[in-house]
């Protein structure tokens, strides 16, 4: 009966040792959910991201992957503040990179990402798109869900026509912030190496509730193995 009881204090133990591992590896992210929009004019689509009020974003990198038989990526349209940093990488045929990072983070509505591609001559059909990784994080390295809201696709003969003020006021980024202006980041040197997400803090986390579980173990099989010798 001894051996029973201390077995099943040693299993409980153990139970609650992984539920504290798992409570943190797979703590629940925030979700945000981000608009879609896709238009066009003059040869040109665009595929634009929105992020809500209060999204606490700070960082943030897509991959927006396209078919490159159809569309050419031109350029990006970022938020424009002197203390963002924006990078680009479209290196890989089909395949557009934008990464951001966000002095603080952003409480208002935003326009995050606008992607300008041109459509290849004699193009017809749809043009679609996907989302092949999207990293985000708050200003305190918290890991951020990114959903979306909108059609990743569009037909290409029909997308609305805008004349150009139209796509200016449509699809670039919100005017700026009247509240005091944020300093810039000490290191913009590295603004073409974000470091989207650092995930040195929950690494961490992990470890210390790893061995706080292990701990626990230990000394539950002490007592076992003296409760054993007492009884031999």
């Amino acid at each position: 009966m001894k051996k029973s009881f201390l077995f099943k204090i040693a299993a409980v133990i153990l139970a609650f040792s992984l539920v504290l591992i798992l409570s943190v590896t797979s703590f629940a992210a925030k979700t945000v959910k981000m608009k879609i929009e896709i238009a066009g004019s003059d040869g040109l689509v665009y595929v634009r991201l929105t992020a809500p009020a209060a999204s606490n974003i700070s960082t943030i990198s897509a991959a927006l992957e396209y078919d490159s038989s159809k569309l050419a990526f031109k350029e990006m349209s970022y938020l424009d503040d002197p203390s963002i940093i924006n990078s680009t990488n479209a290196e890989n045929d089909g395949v557009v990179v934008a990464n951001t990072v966000i002095a603080e983070s952003l409480t208002e509505e935003s326009k995050v990402f606008t992607y300008i591609f041109t459509v290849v001559e004699g193009s017809v059909g749809e043009c679609e798109f996907s989302f092949a990784d999207v990293k985000a994080t708050d200003k305190n390295n918290n890991e951020i869900n990114i959903v979306f809201d909108g059609s990743l696709k569009a037909e290409i003969s029909s997308l609305e026509p805008l004349t150009p003020d139209k796509i200016q006021s449509s699809f670039d980024p919100a005017p700026e912030s009247t509240s005091e202006p944020t300093s810039k980041p000490d290191k913009a040197e590295n603004s073409d190496k974000p470091s989207i997400p650092n995930t040195a803090g929950k690494v961490i986390a992990v470890s210390a509730v790893s061995a706080a579980a292990a701990a626990l173990i230990g000394i539950t099989t002490a007592v076992i193995k003296k409760k054993r010798s007492e009884e031999n």
